[in-house]
């Protein structure tokens, strides 16, 4: 008899992140061990409502907040998955970026085509 997937869910108050790092962290985590699904998403009504008729449970949350839910195959595997969510959204310096150090982030769409013409 095997056991249940473990299904486990973390709200971060008032931390808003873009759709974009959100996905992206979604698919961070879903290649973890264990981990079989994962969503990342802002508290949004529309998006609470996804994660309730996707098996992902029920969570109280506001439009302002990010969660993180995460059905993995045991309670070790979902935690770990948590663990690098919080870490990721706490310090995103910690998050993967560019890989030359000197690269500043462009703040225009100018300034993109002109440091890329």
């Amino acid at each position: 008899m095997s056991a249940s997937p473990t299904v486990l869910r973390l709200v971060l108050a008032d931390c808003y992140r873009d759709s974009v790092a959100l996905l992206a962290l979604s698919s961070e985590l879903a290649g973890l061990p264990g981990v079989e699904v994962t969503s990342v998403v802002m508290g949004t009504p529309a998006n609470l409502e996804r994660l309730a008729d996707s098996g992902l449970g029920v969570v109280a949350a506001g439009p302002g907040d990010v969660v993180v839910a995460v059905r993995a195959l045991d309670e070790d595997a979902a935690q770990a998955a948590l663990d690098l969510a919080r870490q990721r959204l706490r310090d995103p310096a910690g998050s993967p970026g560019p890989t030359d150090p000197g690269l500043e982030p462009v703040r225009s769409l100018a300034a993109a085509v002109a440091a890329d013409p």
